[in-house]
This record gives C-alpha cells, structure tokens and sequence, in this order.
C-alpha cells in the first residue's frame, strides 16, 4: 500500500511540472480514459497533435523524473 501511494506521488509530481495543455491531455487520456478523437474535439485540436503532445510529454517526463521522483 505504502509502494503505491509513493507512485501516486511520483505522479502527481510529475504532472506539476508540465504545462496545462499537455497535463491536461495526458490526464484525459490516462486518468478519464478518454479516446484520442474525443480529446481532440475537447481541445480543439487534431488527432496527430494529440498523439504528437502524448509523445513529446512522456518523452520529457522520462527525462526528467530522475530529478523530480
């Protein structure tokens, strides 16, 4: 129990530091579980942007989580 609540931490750290857009898509997607299509029509935006912003903020959450966690 302990384990998973120092995940949820780590997380939520995590997503402090991305900027609204991103953090918002992000938790859409993982959190709310929300279909690409529909985050698109949500933020206005095209599928490929949503899926580009998905990739480029885990890439930059890979980076940097060495330093946050």
């Amino acid at each position: 129990m302990e384990k998973a609540k120092a995940s949820v931490t780590a997380v939520d750290k995590l997503l402090k530091v991305l900027n609204p857009k991103a953090r918002g898509i992000v938790e859409e997607r993982y959190i709310e579980k929300e279909t690409v299509e529909e985050i698109a029509e949500k933020f206005d935006l095209s599928v490929s942007t949503v899926n580009r912003t998905i990739k480029n903020t885990f890439e930059t959450l890979d980076r940097i989580s060495q330093y946050i966690v």
